[in-house]
């Protein structure tokens, strides 16, 4: 049976950005090959990504998301390396309430 190293889940930093930018992009292209079309996941730009991420981690703001400040982003190390993120948050009050009384939204995603 193989080993596996540490795992540590913490707050990102800035400098997390470019590391998330090519998981991100990684996972959406593994992940979700079968469901969208194999242009676009081929077009997804890590660099690009890593701008989106190292801008929020930087300036607090949360991109399309209205809530500053009601989102967390957490990332997850395996020994020492970037392997994966998970924003989650309460719902958007803009949008469409559903009816239960806490909605939570997220992003997560890890390398393939």
């Amino acid at each position: 049976m193989a080993t596996v190293g540490a795992i540590i889940v913490r707050e990102p930093r800035p400098s997390d950005g470019p590391a998330l930018g090519e998981v991100h992009v990684l996972a959406w292209q593994v992940g979700y090959r079968s469901i969208l079309p194999k242009a676009f996941l081929d077009g997804l730009d890590p660099g690009a990504r890593a701008q989106w991420w190292t801008e929020r981690f930087t300036t607090g703001t949360e991109g399309h998301d209205r809530d500053r400040g009601r989102c967390t982003h957490l990332v997850a190390e395996l020994d020492g390396l970037l392997a994966g993120g998970v924003t989650y948050g309460i719902y958007r009050p803009a949008a469409p309430r559903p009816t239960s009384s806490v909605v939570v939204k997220s992003l997560s995603f890890v390398t393939p």
